[in-house]
């Protein structure tokens, strides 16, 4: 799979930079002749053989829409040998005239921080009202295929000039992924963020195709540096009426210590632990908390008891927190467990906690495949003696030595049904723009696929925004809400989906997807 060298830089019709920056007058330190046109200093730049739109932009740290505007002709071409383009460099402006387009700067934020536009938006009971939006008309174009010159980029440009009135809705949507593929070291759990985000492009690809007017900013937020916080001081944040991301734990929590003073939908699509979610009840958590899915399991653990017989593999370190809750479940419900240590069954000693008239459940104290995987071996052989069947992660149910256990798991993916209309679709329209092959687009992840994660969860956000931004719904706030988030149950081509929202001690809180199954 190709990844461009930064993907800060992906340009389509409706992403648009983080940061808007102006360029300066500056002298150009490139080795290209330069001219001034309409008061812009301008590289003549003769292109060498086989170089693409993208290429030139990395040489002269310029966008390709820049690029295109300067030379049209090469919005349905490649350059051409010894073309010479030309290539913007920078504004010439007086002294004068730059002291007063800072001025304007300043004061057009500061009334953008100040008084936000104005629109309703539902607020549930026992909370502050949140900020009103009022969505503007902008331009917003659908996304075609990419330049034929540079396939391994990702660059759409538009079919067709959408049409804007002044009561269209546009809805103002904020991606915060950690994007930048500039690491050396690439590996699958950084690149699942790259194949989310293709997703999402699908799932905004079709709602834009149905009608659906979008401006949406994405932020490329790595795990370190203080990227977060300027992305959390653009004014432009406050217009938005939701939010997917971050990624990363403390960035999430970062992110709701902003949002108590701002209240943006808010949805999480990654971690399970996302501190102050009681506290803030516009935030969407996709992945359940350990202790839902330990309640789920100890359920149907508690149908088959009278089958069943509990071993839990302890070893010398705490368990996983997911195992943790699990065994604070089952010693609640009375559920008896044997324990025998690691050592043990490494040793093929373990015999004696086995049971020979009921299934031997293994619980092992790790939820990580490849820490499981070392002892899996000396599971397969305890069941060459015994009844066994072993307590799995859905992640590992691909693997054909926990296949063999015939595991038991919770699970809220599960997977798609390629003969589906709605699946094959999907699959064309991603091939189409993100397979590199011209065939099928590979994913760092095999299952769960974060290519399929990003299209199911933007396909839900973009289905309900529209109801909790509407002026004309009958409903009372607290009700509405609830069932726009709650009802009916989503089924994406692999995700479930159905938001519980949390309450302490009567304050209701954010929401969580509850629904979590379980394969025996």
């Amino acid at each position: 799979m190709f990844f461009p060298n930064n993907l800060k830089y992906i340009l389509i019709s409706v992403c648009i930079a983080a940061v808007s920056l102006t360029l300066r007058a500056q002298t150009p330190d490139l080795p290209y002749p330069t001219d001034t046109i309409q008061d812009t200093i301008v590289y003549r730049y003769a292109a060498p053989k086989s170089i693409g739109i993208y290429r030139i932009s990395k040489i002269f740290n310029v966008s390709q829409q820049d690029i295109l505007r300067w030379n049209p002709q090469l919005k349905n071409r490649g350059p051409q040998l010894d073309e010479i383009l030309l290539i913007p460099a920078g504004i010439v402006v007086s002294q004068d005239q730059q002291t007063a387009q800072d001025q304007q700067t300043v004061q057009d934020q500061q009334a953008t921080i100040v008084t936000p536009p104005a629109s309703p938006v539902v607020i549930p009971k026992k909370i502050a009202p949140a900020p009103k939006i009022e969505p503007v008309a902008v331009h917003d174009t659908l996304p075609v295929r990419p330049v034929q010159s540079e396939p391994e980029h990702i660059f759409y440009q538009p079919d067709s000039e959408p049409v804007i009135t002044d009561t269209t809705t546009v809805y103002r949507l904020a991606v915060l992924l950690p994007l930048d593929s500039r690491a050396t070291n690439r590996d699958e759990y950084n690149d699942r963020f790259y194949d989310f985000y293709t997703g999402l492009l699908t799932a905004v690809y079709q709602a834009q195709k149905a009608g659906m007017h979008l401006d949406i900013h994405t932020y490329d937020v790595p795990r370190t540096g203080n990227h977060l916080t300027n992305v959390l001081n653009d004014p432009w944040l406050l217009t938005a009426h939701a939010i997917i991301g971050p990624a990363y734990t403390n960035q999430v929590n970062k992110t709701l210590a902003w949002n108590s003073n701002h209240a943006k939908w808010i949805l999480i699509p990654f971690t399970s632990h996302v501190a102050g979610i009681e506290d803030d009840p516009y935030v969407l958590q996709f992945n359940p908390t350990p202790d839902r899915k330990a309640r789920v399991l100890a359920d149907t653990i508690e149908q088959h008891k009278d089958s069943l017989h509990l071993i839990y593999v302890q070893a010398d370190r705490r368990p996983a927190q997911e195992v943790k809750c699990l065994l604070a479940e089952l010693n609640e419900r009375n559920i008896p467990i044997d324990t025998v240590p690691l050592k043990a069954l490494m040793n093929d000693s373990a015999d004696y906690a086995a049971s020979d008239s009921l299934t031997n459940l293994i619980i092992l104290h790790t939820d990580n495949y490849a820490n499981a995987s070392v002892i899996l071996p000396r599971v397969k052989q305890l069941a060459i003696r015994h009844r066994v069947r072993l307590l799995a992660q859905d992640a590992w149910t691909q693997q054909e030595d926990v296949q063999v256990l015939q595991p038991v798991y919770a699970y809220f993916f599960r997977s798609p049904d390629n003969l589906s209309p709605r699946t094959q679709d999907y699959y064309t329209i991603h091939n189409r723009y993100f397979a590199t092959d011209g065939k099928t687009y590979t994913p760092a992840i095999a299952y769960p696929r974060f290519d399929l994660l990003g299209y199911d969860l933007t396909a839900y956000l973009l289905s309900v925004l529209p109801e909790l931004y509407s002026k004309d719904n009958p409903l009372e706030a607290d009700a509405d809400v609830n069932f726009i988030l709650s009802e009916p149950f989503t089924q994406g081509i692999q995700s479930n989906i159905r938001f519980r929202q949390t309450e302490t001690d009567g304050t209701q809180g954010g929401w969580i997807n509850e629904h979590i199954q379980v394969a025996y």
